[in-house]
């Protein structure tokens, strides 16, 4: 296969991919996952900030107020993220769920009460 052609399938299967439930929540996911790392590294950061603060020593009002800034952003960062996980999960099994009454819908129409009658 040339170059062109093998880009051309990468992006059909990329499309392909997207176009699913599963491979929309699979993408938002890891999204997800990447800004909950970008967030948690900034965390991490200010962590070291604090570190470096008390070393050198810093008042210990400010490093009491960046220690608390530190902790609401960590907790923020990890709810903000179980939420849209739980958001994904929550639409992928009510569309699952609405799948299955559906089949089960169609089964009990057709004549004989099979799916493949469809």
């Amino acid at each position: 296969m040339t170059e062109r052609s093998e880009e051309t399938t990468t992006l059909q299967m990329f499309k392909l991919l997207t176009a699913t439930d599963d491979g929309h929540f699979a993408i938002d996911t890891i999204r997800n996952v990447f800004w909950f790392c970008v967030i948690g590294l900034a965390a991490l950061g200010l962590q070291n900030f604090v570190t470096w603060t008390e070393q050198h020593g810093g008042s210990a009002v400010l490093v009491l107020l960046l220690t608390s800034v530190e902790y609401a952003v960590l907790v923020a960062d990890v709810v903000w993220f179980l939420s849209r996980l739980f958001v994904g999960s929550y639409k992928i099994v009510i569309r699952a769920y609405q799948d299955i009454i559906a089949a089960k819908t169609a089964a009990r129409l057709s004549p004989t009460g099979s799916i493949e009658d469809q």
